[in-house]
C-alpha cells in the first residue's frame, strides 16, 4: 500500500440524528488499517490506496449510512464501522453520516448493457488464447490488446453490471487456463485485474445489502471462488519464478520476460489477501476473530483457506 504522499485527503465530519428522535451528537472516528489488528491512528488525511476504518459512536443499534463526495469508496456504505479506500485522483474529500431508524440499502443503477462489456468480451475471448498457446508471440500481442481493453481497471460501473455468477465462472475459467498457458507477463496482468474485479464486486454486493444476515448464498460462493484463485495465482507465480531461473543464457534472459510476469503477479498477491479480508470484515461488521472464522466454516471454508485470509490482517 502507497501510505504517504500523492493526492492526500481531507476529512470533513458531520453526524445528522434521525429526524424527531433524541440521540446524543455522534462522532466519527477513524483508524488506518496497516494489515494489524489495532493499529493506532488518530490521522484525518491519508495517502492513495490506504483503507481506513470508519466508526460511528456512541454505538448505536440503528442503521448507519455513510455518504462519500470525491474519489473515494466505502465498501459497505451500510454498516459501523465500515471500511473506506482511498482512490487515486486526488482532491478533497467529503464524508458524513446519517443515522436512520430501519435498515437502508442502495439502490442500484440500472443495469447498462453497454458497462460490462469488456467483461463479456474478454470472457468470449479467452479460448482463442488457448489456440495460440503454443505461438508466443501472437500470445503476448494478444493479452495486451485484451488487458488494455478493461481499462480503466477498476471502473464501478462495469463491475456493478456484470452479476456474482459470471465473475465466479470467468474466476474458474482463468483458474483452468493457467494450468496450460504460458507465464506471460500480460496473462499475468489479465489473471490480476480479473481477481482484483471479482474482489470489487464482493464490495459492490456488500454496498447495496443493508442487512448483512440476509447476504445471499452467491456472496459467499464468489468469495470461495477469490480465495481458490488467489492460490492459483500463488502457484502461477511459483512456476513463473521457477521457468525465469531455469534460464541459462543472459541475452534469452533478458528478451524472456517472465522476471517481468512475476512482478506482475507478486504485485497483485501483496494486496488481494487484504481486499477479501476486506470485505468479510465488512459482511461481519465488528465481528471478533473467533467469530469471522466460525462464520466462514460454515460456508464451507477450509482451514488453509480461513488462515489465508485472516492473515491477511497481520
Amino acid at each position: 500500500m502507497k501510505m504517504l504522499g500523492l493526492a492526500m485527503m481531507c476529512l470533513m465530519g458531520a453526524a445528522v440524528a434521525a429526524e424527531k428522535k433524541s440521540q446524543p451528537k455522534w462522532e466519527i472516528r477513524t483508524r488506518t488499517l496497516l494489515h494489524a489488528e489495532g493499529y493506532p491512528d488518530s490521522r484525518k488525511t491519508w495517502g492513495i490506496g490506504e483503507w481506513v476504518e470508519l466508526k460511528v459512536v456512541p454505538e448505536t443499534p440503528d442503521y448507519v449510512e455513510w455518504v462519500t463526495e470525491g474519489d473515494v469508496a466505502v465498501t459497505n456504505r451500510f454498516g459501523n464501522p465500515s471500511i473506506l479506500m482511498v482512490g487515486s485522483d486526488g482532491g478533497a474529500i467529503s464524508l458524513s453520516v446519517t443515522v436512520h431508524d430501519a435498515p437502508q440499502a442502495n439502490k442500484p443503477a440500472p443495469k447498462s448493457p453497454e458497462a460490462g462489456n469488456k467483461w463479456r468480451r474478454l470472457a468470449a475471448e479467452l479460448p482463442a488464447l488457448e489456440i495460440m498457446a503454443d505461438k508466443r508471440g501472437d500470445f503476448d500481442a494478444c493479452c495486451a490488446t485484451l488487458f488494455k481493453g478493461l481499462y480503466p481497471i477498476n471502473e464501478r460501473s462495469a463491475i456493478e453490471a456484470e452479476d456474482m455468477a459470471f465473475f465466479i465462472q470467468l474466476l474458474k475459467e482463468t483458474d483452468r487456463m493457467a494450468l496450460v498457458l504460458p507465464s506471460s507477463m500480460w496473462w499475468s496482468k489479465i489473471r490480476g485485474t480479473v481477481a482484483e474485479a471479482a474482489g470489487q464486486r464482493l464490495a459492490v454486493c456488500l454496498d447495496s445489502t443493508a442487512d448483512k444476515s440476509k447476504l445471499q448464498g452467491e456472496f459467499w460462493t464468489l468469495l470461495r471462488a477469490c480465495v481458490t484463485n488467489v492460490e492459483s495465482l500463488k502457484t502461477q507465480l511459483q512456476n513463473a519464478i521457477a521457468e525465469f531461473e531455469s534460464i541459462i543464457d543472459p541475452q534469452e534472459k533478458n528478451q524472456n520476460g517472465r522476471n517481468a510476469a512475476a512482478t506482475a503477479l507478486d504485485n497483485h498477491l501483496s494486496t488481494l489477501p487484504f481486499l477479501l479480508y476486506v470485505q468479510i470484515r465488512n459482511a461481519l461488521p465488528d465481528a471478533p476473530v473467533g467469530e469471522l472464522k466460525n462464520a466462514l466454516r460454515e460456508h464451507g471454508f477450509s482451514k488453509d483457506e480461513i488462515v489465508l485470509l485472516m492473515g491477511a490482517a497481520k
